[in-house]
């Protein structure tokens, strides 16, 4: 590989990084997650770091008794924490194979196996006499 193609090859790998850093920041930005329930009477909005940043109950919602509006509140917050995370997750991968790539461009070949040491007269020509010895019990 010439130098020129290196450096082509080194920047088209800058470029893909710079691309996905871009997504990257995009997808944290949107990685807030809304949850709601069921009827629709219970909402939650939480932040890519999982604090909750939105909460609206209707009227409707505020039928039911104190502790299972609580309850349905909290199971939406942990959906939506979750929902969250793997959004974040899903993004770190993308820029962890994009910093990887860059700082380990290709994987060094693995070098070959020795070959095996030569074997000396004397072993090569005990090997030799027990391959082919016969014995009364082979002869029969």
């Amino acid at each position: 590989m010439t130098p020129e193609q290196w450096l082509s090859d080194f920047e088209a790998k800058i470029a893909d990084v710079e691309a996905k850093a871009a997504r990257f920041e995009e997808s944290m930005t949107g990685a807030g997650t809304t949850e709601a329930s069921a009827d629709g009477s219970v909402t939650v909005t939480v932040q890519p770091n999982g604090a909750l940043s939105e909460l609206r109950i209707t009227d409707a919602a505020m039928r039911q008794s104190g502790d299972a509006l609580a309850e349905r509140i909290m199971e939406l917050t942990r959906s939506a924490r979750r929902t969250a995370a793997a959004k974040i997750v899903s993004s770190e991968d993308t820029a962890t194979r994009a910093l990887n790539a860059i700082a380990n461009p290709e994987p060094a070949a693995e070098p070959p196996a020795p070959p095996p040491p030569p074997r000396r007269r004397r072993e090569y020509e005990e090997s030799v006499e027990a391959q082919t010895t016969v014995t009364n019990e082979d002869a029969w």
